[in-house]
């Protein structure tokens, strides 16, 4: 089981992965939730694909936010810098 104590934590999971994410146990934590979502959306290609798409069926929320986070990331607005 993995557990997520702070931002510095699922910032180090987005970008390593190597572990199954629905394994993070939500059990109606809302700030869980939240990260899993940035777990997931920000490290998407880190991910097991099979595993992505279990979060879908037990979360369509979380798997919904983390869709649109993908969709920004992989944007030009990604890039955008502030002037």
């Amino acid at each position: 089981m993995v557990v997520i104590k702070d931002n510095t934590e699922s910032w180090v999971l987005a970008r390593t992965g190597n572990f199954n994410p629905s394994e993070i146990v939500i059990e109606n934590d809302e700030n869980l939730r939240k990260w899993l979502t940035y777990i997931i959306g920000y490290g998407k290609d880190k991910f097991v694909q099979s595993d992505i798409e279990a979060i879908c069926h037990t979360d369509p929320q979380v798997y919904f936010a983390a869709s649109v986070l993908w969709q920004i990331v992989a944007s030009w607005v990604n890039d955008l810098k502030e002037y």
